[in-house]
């Protein structure tokens, strides 16, 4: 942004006075009248870039205006620790992207408030830890997206973390949600999958595969190295694709 102070500066006689002549009083008077006049468009414009410029030293807030075209490196996300919880909890989205809770073995449901403005996408992921291994049910008010369950609640049975990604792009009129972490189904770096260690009273953490009542006929899109598992309910038989559907009976 141009400065309007060259505008007056550039006006300022530099030439007077003249030595060695009677200079008229006038000409000081205009010298001084124009200096004055550019000091106070310099210190408005200083005030300005005060208020309005980037501080390396203290939080920024840019008011939802965009900033174009940046390349970071090394930067984070505020996350926040919010303690134990219960109930209704509104988790607001300015205070944080990654939140933090404790929650007991009660029903607990979460909001996010806050949202960005339209034609804004805001992310904030959820971490939820039980502090019980007895059942916890999750809810996730104003969810109109759910892209990884069926439907609320969620009940766990576990003490390790919960993990959620919700998002909106338009001040939440419309929130999507996904699971990212359930501490109950892990992998490793040998590509196992497998569920927290079994017991015989057990009623949840079991490994489910697709079922109905008959054979199935539809061909399953191929993914190299796996093949598709298929229950039928009616016949009880388990079923495989390897170029055709496969079957073994259950007694």
């Amino acid at each position: 942004m141009a400065s309007t102070i060259t505008n007056y500066s550039n006006s300022i006689n530099v030439n007077f006075p003249v030595p060695g002549e009677d200079n008229d009083s006038q000409g000081f008077r205009n010298n001084f009248s124009k200096i004055q006049t550019a000091l106070t468009v310099a210190s408005k414009e200083i005030t300005g870039l005060q208020n309005g410029s980037v501080n390396l030293n203290t939080t920024n807030d840019f008011g939802e205006n965009i900033v174009k075209r940046a390349t970071l490196q090394a930067s984070s996300q505020v996350s926040v620790d919010n303690g134990s919880v219960s109930g209704v909890i509104e988790v607001d989205f300015q205070t944080g992207s990654y939140q933090k809770y404790t929650v007991d073995v009660n029903t607990h449901t979460f909001t996010v408030v806050n949202w960005p403005s339209d034609n804004k996408c805001g992310i904030v992921t959820l971490e939820i830890t039980p502090n019980t291994s007895s059942q916890v049910n999750i809810n996730l008010g104003g969810i109109t997206n759910l892209l990884s369950r069926t439907g609320f609640p969620v009940s766990y049975t576990q003490d390790t973390p919960i993990v959620w990604n919700l998002w909106s792009y338009d001040s939440g009129d419309t929130v999507f949600a996904a699971e990212l972490v359930n501490g109950a189904i892990k992998t490793d770096g040998n590509g196992n999958v497998y569920t927290k260690a079994g017991s015989t009273a057990m009623t949840n953490g079991f490994i489910r595969i697709p079922s109905a009542a008959g054979a199935p006929s539809g061909v399953p899109t191929a993914i190299s190295g796996t093949v598709p598992l298929y229950y039928d309910s009616t016949n009880n038989r388990i079923y495989v694709y390897n170029g055709s559907w496969k079957q073994v009976g259950l007694a």
